[in-house]
């Protein structure tokens, strides 16, 4: 049976994060120079959605998030803020990157359409990227 009518086509948002111009994988130097992070979205059809959005790096089943208030990772998992979708470009440069444990991080930029301050798997859109701090 054919279909008819107007289609629309629902293109989800699209988070990227970057550190140091790469989008890979970077090494830090331990009590070196703090790098800038820098989180692009794209909104997709979800313009004005309020969501939660995440920064959270990973190693050795340990979770950091980075606590926006401070300027800093702290242990643990939680949003860094809440708002609505929209395109845009955030540039940030927490105080202690280079103080955590050296070692391979997973480091996460993402935003669920469930604006309830918990992670929402089924709504959950991110990118990744590794971080190795030596």
């Amino acid at each position: 049976m054919p279909l008819t009518g107007p289609g629309t086509e629902i293109i989800n948002p699209n988070p990227t994060v970057r550190v140091k111009g790469s989008e890979e994988k970077i090494r830090i130097k331990q009590g070196g120079r703090d790098p800038n992070i820098i989180l692009e979205l794209a909104s997709g059809s979800y313009e004005g959605t309020n969501s939660d959005f995440w920064l959270l790096m990973q190693r050795n089943n340990h979770w950091y998030y980075y606590d926006s208030q401070n300027n800093k990772w702290r242990r643990g998992q939680s949003n860094y803020s809440q708002g609505t979708i929209t395109d845009k470009t955030t540039i940030l440069r927490p105080k202690n990157t280079s103080n955590l444990p050296k070692g391979l991080y997973n480091l996460y930029f993402g935003l669920d359409t469930n604006m309830n301050g918990s992670q929402d798997p089924e709504q959950y859109y991110y990118d990744q990227m590794k971080v190795r701090i030596w």
